[in-house]
């Protein structure tokens, strides 16, 4: 048996299902849409990003020379989510 977690552990757990399942009605929304506009899916890249970089940073990882603004599509946005998830 595990040892009990930390108020604080268990809120970050929280905060990273929400951001999952947030990036994933996103990106659901986004894929579903006929057209969507360029400046959305440029957020969307830099928020994912922005999250591997934290995300980076709690577990310790290299991280921290992402750039954070790139020109991305929404396949690559795609690939990033589901690599985020699978951490």
């Amino acid at each position: 048996m595990s040892a009990p977690q930390s108020p604080a552990a268990d809120d970050i757990q929280t905060l990273f299902r929400y951001t999952r399942w947030a990036n994933a009605r996103m990106l659901d929304a986004m894929q579903a849409a006929e057209a969507v506009p360029v400046r959305a899916v440029e957020l969307l890249s830099h928020l994912l990003r922005v999250q591997d970089v934290w995300f980076g940073r709690v577990e310790g990882t290299a991280h921290a020379d992402l750039a954070l603004w790139v020109d991305e599509d929404l396949a690559a946005c795609a690939e990033r989510a589901g690599t985020s998830v699978a951490r």
